[in-house]
């Protein structure tokens, strides 16, 4: 079994493009306008935004109906940073083991969305959820909303990842596990990135925003950040960018 485990940010939401359409000229401004308040709320976890809530997981469906076989670069902005990235990276779990179909790798493969501890990021993680669940067809996906982590009052901005990752650890080592750092805060990059180096069977990975479809930044956990950054891993280019969600 492949483990993936997502940090997630707040793209899901905040993605300007989102509610374009597939043509995209589609009016977005009146949802656009609703995020931008749902932010400025004091109180996120209202009813009042399930509504909003129902209809960005219609327009982030309408970009996976149907299930594209490559993404198309001038829409990326349509969809979140974590479901584009997992996309890409499912595929090429799919390349590595056969060229597999894309659901056949999905139910291989665990997915673990972990967000910051904020209402925005936890909105966003259950949105990925849903599309996730709903349209992909994913069997083994789940989300985390990590104590602490990104909240402005913690001790410690990585929050509770550091036990959370030694936990998954204990159970997990041995086996395949991919850390796609795409999206979400990226003080648990850190972390993360030592985490990684504990395992038997790791990879650290993300797409830059700007970047082409499939190229995947990797980091193995052998590596340091400057060898990784002219080093060849796999079919996966490696490139000279800093991270940006």
């Amino acid at each position: 079994m492949t483990h993936v485990i997502i940090t997630v940010g707040t793209s899901a939401l905040t993605n300007e493009d989102i509610g374009k359409g597939k043509s995209g000229t589609k009016n977005n401004k009146a949802l656009r306008d609703k995020v931008e308040r749902f932010h400025k709320a004091a109180d996120k976890s209202s009813p009042v935004w399930n509504a909003m809530k129902r209809e960005l997981e219609d327009e982030h469906r309408e970009f996976w109906q149907p299930i594209p076989d490559k993404l198309d670069q001038k829409r990326l902005k349509q969809t979140s940073a974590e479901l584009a990235s997992t996309f890409v990276l499912i595929h090429e779990l799919a390349k590595k083991n056969g060229n597999v179909p894309f659901k056949e790798m999905l139910a291989g493969t665990n997915l673990y969305l972990l967000s910051s501890d904020t209402d925005e990021g936890s909105f966003a993680a259950e949105l990925n959820l849903l599309i996730m669940k709903n349209q992909w067809r994913a069997p083994h996906v789940t989300a985390d909303r990590i104590q602490g982590l990104g909240a402005k009052n913690a001790s410690r901005l990585d929050g509770d990842l550091s036990i959370w990752l030694s936990a998954f650890l204990m159970d997990h080592e041995e086996e395949h596990v991919v850390f796609n750092v795409t999206g979400g805060f990226k003080g648990a990059v850190v972390p993360i990135t030592l985490a990684a180096r504990e395992f038997k069977n790791a990879q650290l990975l993300y797409m830059h925003e700007d970047s082409g479809v499939g190229d995947l930044v990797s980091l193995q956990n052998s590596a340091t950040p400057a060898d990784a950054s002219s080093s060849q891993i796999g079919g996966t280019r490696i490139l000279h960018q800093p991270v940006r969600t």
